[in-house]
């Protein structure tokens, strides 16, 4: 199995665990499975700039489309669709909001 695909990083909107795999979603709407473990992907110089929101989401943040915070949840719109919520502990917007 490869550790990366040959991809663009600004064409992957999001990767997503799936218990030991990771899942890539790209903007064009396919996906693409990976055996290792979303830290392994966390970890690649080519995705630094992404964000770590929770236990199982890696954003792009050029595809964040709208934070919407209520009773102190933030939740996070993606260019996809997908709405995921930031963990507490992992909020990098606190000092944005």
């Amino acid at each position: 199995m490869k550790k990366w695909i040959n991809a663009d990083p600004h064409d992957i909107v999001m990767l997503k665990a799936e218990t030991n795999y990771t899942v890539y979603y790209f903007r064009n709407g396919e996906k693409y499975i990976s055996g290792f473990t979303l830290k392994i992907h966390e970890e690649k110089e080519e995705l630094k700039s992404f964000i770590r929101v929770n236990r199982s989401h890696l954003l792009n943040p050029e595809h964040i489309k709208k934070l919407k915070t209520k009773d102190k949840v933030t939740r996070i719109l993606m260019s996809n669709g997908v709405e995921t919520h930031v963990s507490r502990r992992r909020n990098p917007f606190k000092t944005a909001l």
